[in-house]
């Protein structure tokens, strides 16, 4: 049948310059037709190669847009080896990762990524964005506790920055994930609780590079509820997020309404839906 025969490799391949080219984003029929879908959300366990389809089409609508190597490591401040190694470990797990916008600073390397009990205090602009500080004029206000190893700076052209006492190095934003997939050898798409132990003890964590596993603090944006299942913080306008397909491609998703759509398209669960 055609189902049989759209479901192999060869011909999703040959399909997707015909079909995507000339038609919107319709994926849904193409897949009900060609016998590529099984259920909704999820990819057919005959075709998981399919799947990789599924973010050209989204580059192809201008959802996202396909990033190379080198302007990620300089977006997130890494050198290029540690990207392209972070990309092939999320390929050969068979990850989709969320990453949400992440402010490195530019300084000189080496830094500390922020502790876990520092919130929200991130500098987003001026130059020293991407370390943790405060303007000098809000002195008076902190209160936060920053830990036997950290300790405040004198005020430094205005600002009061948080530093490693041993190294005398500043803190540097860590990387905020947003959501963490698996697409498992049945061409399903699973999500990973990124805040369950057997995730931080997994094969995908452990062998990160060690650069940026030591950036990475905390579970997922997506996985962060109350107890009765509810957001407990919902992406903001102004944010913009890198997705990593289970290829290795970086994609930049410029919104929080393309994020969106990306999570509709793939069959993810949008947990957001209230709000955004």
């Amino acid at each position: 049948s055609w189902g049989a025969i759209a479901s192999t490799t060869i011909v999703c391949v040959k399909i997707e310059p015909v079909f995507f080219r000339y038609t919107s984003l319709s994926l849904s029929t193409l897949f009900l037709w060609g016998g590529l879908w099984s259920s909704p959300g999820k990819a057919s366990a005959a075709s998981p190669a399919c799947f990789p389809l599924l973010f050209d089409s989204l580059e192809a609508n201008l959802v996202v847009r396909k990033v190379l190597v080198p302007v990620v490591a300089k977006e997130f401040n890494f050198r290029e080896e540690v990207m392209n190694s972070f990309a092939d470990h999320v390929r050969r797990e068979n990850y989709i990762i969320f990453i949400r916008s992440f402010t490195p600073y530019y300084g000189s390397l080496p830094h500390k990524p922020k502790p876990n009990n520092i919130k929200d205090v991130t500098l987003k602009t001026g130059e020293y964005a991407g370390l943790v500080g405060w303007l000098t004029k809000d002195a008076p206000k902190l209160t936060t506790k920053v830990g036997a190893e950290f300790e405040l700076s004198l005020p430094v052209n205005g600002h009061i920055l948080l530093r490693h006492k041993q190294s005398l190095t500043y803190v540097s934003s860590d990387i905020d994930l947003q959501g963490v997939f698996e697409l498992n050898e049945r061409g399903d798409i699973e999500r990973i609780n990124t805040n369950a132990y057997p995730f931080w003890s997994s094969s995908f964590m452990t062998a990160l590079p060690k650069e940026v596993r030591g950036y990475i603090l905390h579970g997922a944006n997506d996985d962060y509820l109350t107890p009765d299942g509810k957001p407990k913080r919902h992406p903001q306008d102004d944010e913009y997020f890198y997705a990593i397909d289970a290829r290795g491609q970086f994609y930049y998703v410029p919104t929080v309404s393309s994020l969106r759509t990306v999570y509709k398209t793939l069959g993810l669960d949008w947990p957001y839906e209230k709000t955004n």
